[in-house]
């Protein structure tokens, strides 16, 4: 058995060796077909820039302010990070408005050769495949453009780049408006607000008969209105953390014991300090909240009217010298090699039909027809 499997390969190779000058013609022929078409290919040249990504301002521009408050830990945890930023860049780099200015700009319609009905679509889908967006292990932005025309690749990154700055900049005034009206509405509330519990304090004291409070009282109140104050922020604090991360968090469960702490330090305030305690607390809070909106109203009308650059460029683009693609080597190459065993398969397949007629005359007719139909297919 094992010796007539022997000869079925010797014979094959007897074969194959016959017809090396055939596959040699062959395999030469698809080399030279493979070479003559990547010449012919046109070179399409890449265009990059580097871009630094926002700096995180988060609550930076309150930061300082209100560091000394409660509030401060709160807004640190939770301020949005650098990749916040970069983020958002690419969403405005892959947005169909940018594609839009682009396509329209250096009429992409006619230079990706889009003529009679075709679907705008794919010349969106085109642009989008020339158009390769990464983050680096630095944190910087790369974004870069393919062309066969290498100024217009850097023109059109330039082009990009230009379109990022001024939709940022007006996204971010847009944010800016309405962050500042927000902000301007709490501001109103928390005014309001703490008028009536400096009236309810006025009015409570004067109904127990303390007008002034002792300065053993005022800082007992005082005391407990900060703890108050604390247990608030930390329950704030552990609910917007506890939606983001696992219940094993070490962070979370740092809260959650502070927060025990802070109850039990409750617990142990003297009942005739609860009433104060409450009016004293809210005054407090509103105090501290007005302490961090000023500031931050502050910042937003500043930027609802800023007008600078909004993005940094580390590496601008250059035009191009070296072409990116087409890789003719590794064309021709792989090219070779599969039509060297297309040719090596198809003679194979020729010899194992001749042995077939040999001993299945009808099997034989069959392949051979089917192999005469696959040519016919291919040569249409």
């Amino acid at each position: 058995m094992n010796d007539a499997k022997e000869n079925k390969i010797l014979n094959l190779f007897e074969f194959l060796t016959k017809k090396r000058r055939t596959i040699f013609l062959y395999t030469f022929s698809i080399a030279l077909l493979s070479i003559i078409i990547s010449v012919l290919l046109p070179n399409w040249y890449s265009s990059k820039a580097v871009i630094i990504p926002p700096e995180n301002r988060g609550m930076s521009a309150a930061g300082a302010l209100i560091s000394d408050l409660p509030f401060s830990s709160l807004f640190s945890s939770f301020s949005g990070g650098g990749n916040e930023g970069i983020n958002k860049y690419i969403s405005i780099l892959k947005s169909r408005r940018v594609a839009d200015e682009i396509i329209k700009k250096y009429d992409l319609t006619e230079v990706y050769d889009f003529t009679g009905n075709f679907y705008y679509e794919d010349v969106v889908k085109k642009l989008n495949s020339n158009v390769a967006i990464s983050e680096t292990d630095q944190g910087t932005l790369e974004f870069s453009v393919l062309d066969k025309d290498p100024l217009r690749a850097k023109e059109m990154v330039q082009s990009y780049l230009q379109l990022l700055d001024s939709l940022n900049q007006v996204l971010s005034r847009r944010a800016a408006h309405f962050q500042r009206i927000f902000i301007e509405k709490r501001i109103d509330e928390t005014y309001k607000k703490l008028a009536v519990y400096e009236d309810s304090l006025d009015a409570y004291q004067q109904k127990n008969g303390f007008i002034a409070l002792s300065a053993e009282a005022s800082s007992d109140i005082s005391t407990a209105a900060e703890i108050q104050s604390r247990l608030l922020i930390l329950q704030i604090q552990h609910n917007l953390l506890k939606s983001r991360v696992s219940s094993d968090n070490i962070e979370l469960k740092k809260i959650s014991d502070e927060i025990k702490i802070i109850k039990k330090k409750i617990r142990s305030i003297p009942p005739i300090l609860k009433k104060s305690l409450r009016i004293y607390r809210e005054i407090k809070i509103q105090n501290n909240i007005l302490k961090f909106l000023i500031p931050e109203y502050e910042r937003a009308k500043i930027d609802e009217l800023k007008d600078t650059p909004t993005i940094q460029i580390l590496d601008p683009p250059q035009e191009p010298t070296k072409k990116t693609k087409p890789k003719r080597s590794i064309i021709v190459i792989l090219s070779t090699l599969l039509g060297f065993f297309f040719v090596i398969g198809y003679f194979s397949f020729k010899y194992r039909l001749s042995e077939l007629e040999k001993t299945n005359p009808t099997e034989a007719a069959k392949w051979a027809y089917i192999l005469k139909n696959i040519f016919k297919v291919w040569s249409k």
